[in-house]
């Protein structure tokens, strides 16, 4: 069937204009909702993926921007393809005291289609791009956004080449995985994680940014 353009909430699709739900369906992309935080949009994923048969999946919404020395004020409301997604917050312990599932040698994936799949990152597929072309950048998937600057703060030093944090990247990605259908995310940056003032948000921005990218890489994707 193409493409399945997954959003995660009606709040992020409400920001996308009528003409590029057109132009969607010009490039053979099918919109759906994914649903919110990790279970339900790795759940209604696998359902979609069985229900439409797409020949591949795009997660695309807002994320929370990590703060970096490379990183500043102008990449706000701007939008980027990710190369990998890890997953923060299943394992054992909190804060300082967290073990991730893959740092304690547990799988979180078994079955007999697949013996093993990493448990703390995944790759995924530069759609549109070349190897060369590739972003380096990294999506850490949260089961709880940040609060606070400290938060995000210890997030990033579990996984210091993350770059922004989501909730739906990495359940989305399993699903995927355990489907076999290759999987994309496209993810704009509405806020600086642990920014909980949405005075400060540029939510609209992002997803605008969100629509041309995922646009230009669709385009641009050898048949």
């Amino acid at each position: 069937m193409g493409s399945l353009l997954l959003i995660p909430t009606a709040y992020e699709k409400g920001m996308i204009a009528s003409e590029t739900f057109t132009l969607f369906r010009t490039l053979g992309i099918e919109v759906a909702l994914c649903g919110f935080g990790l279970i339900a949009s790795a759940a209604q994923t696998a359902r979609l993926i069985t229900q439409r048969q797409p020949d591949r999946v795009i997660l695309a919404g807002i994320a929370g921007l990590y703060r970096n020395r490379e990183i500043d004020e102008t990449w706000l409301g701007r939008a980027v393809q990710f190369d990998r997604v890890g997953c923060y917050g299943i394992g054992v312990g909190s804060g300082l005291n967290f073990q991730s599932s893959g740092t304690l040698g547990w799988s979180q994936l078994q079955s007999e289609q697949h013996a093993y799949v990493a448990s703390d990152v995944i790759e995924l597929e530069s759609l549109g791009l070349d190897l060369q072309q590739r972003t380096g950048w990294t999506l850490l998937s949260v089961t709880a956004a940040s609060a606070n600057t400290e938060e995000a703060r210890s997030k990033r030093e579990y996984l210091p080449d993350a770059n922004a944090e989501d909730m739906e990247g990495f359940g989305v990605a399993m699903a995927c995985e355990l489907c076999g259908v290759p999987i994309s995310i496209v993810r704009g940056f509405s806020n600086w994680a642990g920014d909980r003032e949405h005075k400060n948000w540029k939510v609209a921005e992002a997803m605008g940014s969100v629509c041309e990218l995922v646009i230009k890489i669709s385009r641009s994707r050898p048949e």
